[in-house]
């Protein structure tokens, strides 16, 4: 990527005279990602600009290649650019992003690997506190979902009320929960630490099955590169949580024909639409997924019990 990158910003250097300063970082964003992912669509991209294209006049042919590109994902990479750039310049975000740097530009950085680098989470975490995720839980946050957060911190040894507010005493417990389970040291809610508090939801057995068999169909078609079906999958599963109470047990899940929604179908023949562009680029749940847990130790604990037997 980085050899794309560079071409990219040659390629700025020398044809990006009418492009604003400001606005150089979100073209070079575009361009990059449209060398690595569509290469006529780049060239598209580079002429415009050699033929004297400000950042406006760029960005209407950035539209027009995701109009008849189906899957060209430019003008997200444009706005997560600007997002990715704010949250760089902000003092308190600055250190977590360029640890980040390090571990991507390490000759070992796999992107699969990335839930597991810590260094990689925090810088997220930062960016997510900052936009306001809705799917974690976070300081602020009141309800039933925080008093299960807080009574699983206590079934781990942390001396808390179970009073249902995030505040900052859950805060500084979470986090040291954290980094003594080598989790990314957020202080709030994100799906790695409550798997690890045994808070996150699980499939039923009928809807597993259902998702892997759409998984299976998506690797034999070939459609999908394996990076992408992973995002599918996961976010397929987001949506599937978060709508199980609506739609129970799912029997059957699909790529419609024309490739732009995944189908959701249970026995009663009711469906749910997810959007495969959104699917892409990550689905969000609206709210965090947290379900009571069973009796029984964390998965927190049983790992440190195993640690200890061996």
């Amino acid at each position: 990527m980085a050899a794309i990158a560079d071409d990219a910003k040659d390629v700025l250097d020398r044809h990006g005279s009418h492009i604003p300063e400001d606005r150089k970082f979100e073209v070079l964003c575009v361009l990059a990602k449209a060398e690595n992912q569509r290469p006529k669509t780049y060239e598209k991209l580079v002429a415009s600009l050699r033929n004297g294209a400000d950042h406006e006049t760029f960005m209407e042919e950035v539209d027009r290649q995701k109009a008849v590109v189906r899957y060209f994902a430019g003008p997200k990479a444009a706005e997560l650019a600007q997002q990715y750039q704010d949250n760089f310049q902000k003092p308190g975000n600055a250190v977590a992003m360029e640890a980040a740097h390090r571990q991507v530009a390490s000759s070992g950085y796999r992107p699969s690997d990335e839930r597991h680098i810590p260094e990689i989470q925090t810088a997220l975490a930062a960016y997510r506190r900052d936009v306001n995720d809705p799917s974690v839980l976070d300081r602020g946050d009141k309800g039933d979902d925080v008093q299960l957060l807080q009574q699983a911190l206590q079934r781990e040894g942390k001396s808390l009320k179970d009073d249902g507010g995030f505040g900052a005493g859950t805060e500084r417990l979470l986090t040291d929960f954290q980094r003594e389970h080598r989790l990314a040291p957020t202080g709030f809610g994100d799906h790695a630490t409550l798997k690890a508090l045994g808070l996150a939801p699980s499939l039923d057995a009928k809807s597993g099955a259902a998702l892997d068999r759409m998984i299976g169909s998506l690797q034999a078609g070939g459609r999908f590169s394996e990076p992408q079906i992973a995002h599918i999958a996961e976010s397929s599963r987001n949506h599937l949580l978060e709508h199980r109470a609506a739609l129970g047990e799912v029997t059957h899940i699909q790529l419609r024909n024309d490739g732009q929604k995944i189908l959701f179908l249970n026995d009663f023949k009711q469906m749910r639409e997810l959007d495969t562009q959104q699917a892409l680029n990550g689905y969000v749940p609206d709210r965090p997924l947290v379900e009571a847990p069973v009796t029984g130790p964390t998965p927190a604990t049983e790992r440190t019990a195993e640690a200890v037997r061996h």
